[in-house]
């Protein structure tokens, strides 16, 4: 966690009010994308498929995780000025922005890491977990919505290094599914449609809610 630490700490210093809204179509469709691929990992290994199609679908995994560091690098290199947005709640989003993109980047690792690592990696998480319940505190949109978009990174990391480190599933779905309830309620407008949601955060959040609620209802959630 130590890159986790340094990355919170460039942010943090760097912020000063600063948060950064707007979506492209390539940054929601990318972490769209590795969303699903997580869940289809997660879905793999809890079928108990060989070791081969987990590989398989491992692969497909990473390669959704580069690019979404590519589609997301102006994003966290030049954050845009809101008079909205209070100091508490620009750092409170830099914070957990900063975790999804470490966490994005140690899921490049994914598929080598011995099986002596993968708890420690999943514990590392929860830090980024408790971070993203930062949503629920903020109280404008706008940070509403930059803790949205990262929140959706960082869960579906967390559902790969639970999984894979033998962890129970079940907290991770139900608490990343309330967690995107909140943020499509608190961003109410913006997440009333397809087409309002399309550049937002809900973009996301709305495109994996089905899944996650069909888990949950088959967990007992």
């Amino acid at each position: 966690m130590r890159l986790a630490l340094l990355a919170i700490s460039l942010l943090l210093s760097s912020c000063n009010g600063q948060v950064h809204q707007t979506r492209t179509e390539n940054e929601i469709e990318a972490v769209t994308e590795m969303a699903n691929k997580a869940m289809n990992v997660t879905q793999k290994i809890l079928e108990g498929a060989s070791a081969a199609d987990v590989q398989a679908v491992l692969e497909e995994l990473t390669t959704a995780a580069r690019a979404v560091l590519d589609a997301t690098r102006d994003h966290w290199t030049t954050p845009t000025s809101d008079a909205a947005v209070g100091t508490s709640d620009a750092y409170a989003s830099a914070a957990v922005s900063a975790c999804a993109r470490v966490s994005v980047t140690e899921l490049l690792s994914v598929k080598g890491m011995s099986e002596k690592l993968r708890p420690i990696w999943a514990l590392g998480l929860d830090k980024c977990l408790a971070l993203a319940a930062q949503v629920n505190a903020v109280s404008s949109k706008e940070a509403v919505e930059e803790i949205g978009f990262a929140v959706n990174m960082i869960y579906p990391v967390a559902l790969v290094a639970y999984v894979r480190a033998g962890f129970e599933i079940p907290p991770i779905v139900s608490a990343y599914r309330s967690t995107n309830e909140t943020i499509i309620k608190r961003l109410g407008a913006r997440c009333s449609s397809a087409q309002a949601a399309r550049l937002t955060s809900c973009g996301v959040a709305l495109a994996v809610q089905p899944r996650l609620g069909e888990w949950a209802r088959t967990m007992g959630l």
